[in-house]
């Protein structure tokens, strides 16, 4: 199931909500996702995907973006659920959500 990005951001913080994470967590994958998303507008595309994430963490991409050297953590890109088929989840990738 594809969804857009702006609902799949939308369930992945009623989750959160859900879960108990705290407010300055949830404020800091609110920064991120919004990061994810004007980074998905300038590929113009409304969906993530894995190959996306990866693009969006190429630190070539970052460096010329920003004009310096910066750091992003994968770790935000996997709390990001698979939108790939169910074959391809099978293959033991984990997307877990992790408390901040």
């Amino acid at each position: 199931m594809e969804v857009p990005f702006s609902e799949l951001t939308a369930r992945l913080e009623k989750e959160l909500y859900r879960l108990h994470y705290n407010e300055q967590s949830i404020k800091y994958y609110r920064s991120m996702w919004r990061r994810i998303a004007v980074f998905l507008e300038s590929e113009k595309s409304a969906k993530f995907t894995e190959e996306a994430g990866l693009h969006f963490l190429d630190p070539a991409r970052i460096q010329l973006q920003n004009g310096r050297a910066a750091t992003l953590c994968a770790a935000v890109i996997s709390t990001l659920p698979s939108q790939q088929p169910a074959s391809s989840a099978r293959s033991g990738r984990n997307h877990s959500i992790h408390k901040g």
